[in-house]
């Protein structure tokens, strides 16, 4: 599933996951007018950046959230500064079907994130606003 990004870059500020009825959450949430483009999927591991390192999770699918335009670092002539100052590596707790996400690229305006699930569940993705935020829904037992 995905929708092309325009306009600026989305800058992310945090990454979560948790449980809700009937369903587990994950929210990459960003400053800016608009949340970015988006496209998610399940992939096989491992998932490579642009540098060529591996990152695995932890689960027995893999589901790829790619946002763009979109980084964890705002370069612009007033200096370097980084947006998402959070773990690389996140557990959450209470969930269902998530077990794992982790930080797979930030490159050229491409930032991609993992999510490790115990199988492949279906899945909705939505944006919302206020703050602007890609959010996907997987449905758990």
């Amino acid at each position: 599933m995905s929708v092309p990004g325009a306009g600026a870059t989305a800058l992310v500020v945090a990454v979560r996951a948790g449980p809700q009825a009937g369903f587990d959450r994950v929210v990459l949430e960003f400053s800016g007018p608009a949340a970015p483009g988006y496209a998610v999927g399940y992939v096989d591991q491992p998932v490579q950046d642009a540098s060529g390192r591996a990152a695995t999770v932890a689960g027995t699918a893999t589901l790829e959230v790619r946002t763009s335009p979109a980084s964890g670092v705002d370069i612009s002539p007033a200096g370097v500064r980084t947006t998402y100052a959070g773990p690389e590596r996140i557990r959450p707790a209470g969930t269902a079907v998530v077990q794992e996400l982790a930080r797979a690229g930030d490159f050229e305006g491409t930032l991609t994130w993992v999510v490790g699930t115990s199988r492949p569940v279906p899945f909705k993705v939505s944006t919302l606003s206020s703050p602007p935020r890609v959010v996907v829904d997987l449905r758990a037992p």
